[in-house]
């Protein structure tokens, strides 16, 4: 279906459908009527809407972390929408970070790495979302979502976040939670059933277990895994 004309602030959108030879065309009219919740411009305004009410939340949220003075600077500047939403990501990021390291060593939850540490950073460095890097890269405690945003998963609850490495982070990717505990689940199993260890691990590629895996960035990802897990 191709749009032809669209305006919210339209009287009507008219949509044109045609079929491959061009033999055929159809035309649908769609009211602009926010009273009704089957027209199009209702569903725009709605997800505005639920935007701009997600968006005023962050920001109560928000004060109740930092000062209210870095909150007025943050919002009188110049920066988008966007990259506040990021500025408050990366602060409830970091404050799950610290809330971990007060209970104790910081240890990746997928691959039992430690010890991690918080790579510490001041409020200006996240206001402009450059944040030096002032812990090696092998040893730098992240922020994970276990459930990616892409997936649905919450950004912000506690319960979908995880501390892991920046090498397990990197692996996972944007992988479906479920599909990242099957990984771990078959690449722990190979390395107790066949006693991997930093010398061995590639004798993964006789294992009946992992040949078995059709997909090739799975098996890829699995080899990674147990790579970075037995030289720990």
């Amino acid at each position: 279906m191709i749009i032809k004309k669209f305006n919210l602030f339209l009287e009507k959108v008219v949509l044109t459908k045609s079929s491959n030879s061009g033999s055929t065309k159809q035309n649908d009219t769609i009211l602009n009527n926010p009273s009704n919740n089957q027209s199009l411009s209702s569903l725009l305004l709605l997800n505005n809407k639920l935007r701009k009410e997600e968006y005023k939340q962050l920001i109560k949220d928000l004060e109740l972390r930092v000062s209210k003075g870095f909150v007025r600077k943050l919002l009188n500047s110049d920066f988008s929408e966007g990259h506040i939403q990021k500025v408050i990501l990366s602060l409830n990021n970091n404050q799950f970070i610290y809330d971990k390291e007060k209970i104790g060593d910081l240890v990746c939850e997928y691959c039992g790495k430690t010890p991690l540490f918080r790579n510490r950073v001041n409020l200006l460095d996240i206001m402009k979302l450059k944040m030096p890097m002032r812990v090696s890269h092998n040893f730098i405690a992240t922020c994970d979502h276990k459930e990616p945003k892409s997936k649905g998963g919450d950004v912000y609850a506690y319960s979908n976040l995880a501390i892991c490495c920046n090498k397990c982070n990197t692996l996972k990717g944007d992988m479906a939670y479920t599909d990242w505990q099957y990984l771990m689940d078959v690449s722990n199993k190979l390395i107790n059933d066949l006693n991997l260890n930093k010398d061995n691990y590639d004798t993964i590629k006789k294992s009946e277990l992992f040949n078995s895996i059709e997909s090739s960035d799975l098996k890829k990802r699995i080899r990674e895994y147990i790579k970075n897990k037995v030289n720990n």
